[in-house]
């Protein structure tokens, strides 16, 4: 299940966190304002995938950097994926495990 995303430089968001309870959460807001860009967060993160023409495209304009940071659960294991993007459009990425009050990467 989903817990949370935060976008950091990435896409129209320049630091954006969003916390999910159970259920169906809906996006709703104008055009231009975020909503596909927040799918494309998650989506970056977890899978390395977005329906943009670039992995550079994905960083906020005037960013040399930019992030995406997704919380989830597993059964009872709670994780973390972490992808990151430089300005030359390399992204790096990594999966973590929340135990004993710290996150170890795994």
């Amino acid at each position: 299940m989903l817990k949370s995303v935060e976008l950091v430089n990435f896409l129209s968001h320049s630091n954006t966190t969003l916390s999910f309870d159970r259920g169906v959460t809906v996006f709703v807001g104008q055009n231009g304002a975020g909503k596909s860009s927040i799918i494309d967060g998650i989506t970056f993160a977890l899978f390395g995938e977005h329906i943009r023409k670039s992995t550079k495209g994905l960083l906020r304009r005037g960013s040399n950097q930019a992030y995406v940071k997704v919380n989830f659960t597993i059964g009872e294991r709670e994780l973390e994926a972490v992808r990151k993007i430089d300005a030359k459009g390399t992204a790096s990425a990594q999966l973590y495990e929340k135990k004993n009050g710290g996150m170890i990467p795994l």
